[in-house]
C-alpha cells in the first residue's frame, strides 16, 4: 500500500542537509529533513509501520554565473 504526503495539503517540508554528486555512471546523494503538519488521518495509517521513501526526483539546472 502506498500513500503520498502532499505539501499542497498543508504539510511542511524542511530539508536540513542535501548533498548530490555525480561521478562516472553514479549519482550519490544524501538527504536529511522532516515533514511536519501531516494530516491526522494519514498519521494514523503510518502509526506502527516501517516507512521508507519510494520516489526521488532530480531536476537539472544550469549553474549560476558569478
Amino acid at each position: 500500500m502506498k500513500y503520498t504526503i502532499s505539501l499542497q495539503d498543508g504539510a511542511e517540508l524542511e530539508l536540513t542537509e542535501i548533498g548530490v554528486a555525480t561521478e562516472g555512471d553514479t549519482i550519490a546523494f544524501s538527504v536529511e529533513g522532516r515533514i511536519e503538519e501531516i494530516n491526522d488521518d494519514l498519521i494514523e495509517v503510518f502509526e506502527g509501520q516501517t516507512l521508507q521513501p519510494v520516489a526521488i526526483t532530480f531536476e537539472a539546472e544550469e549553474p549560476e554565473e558569478e
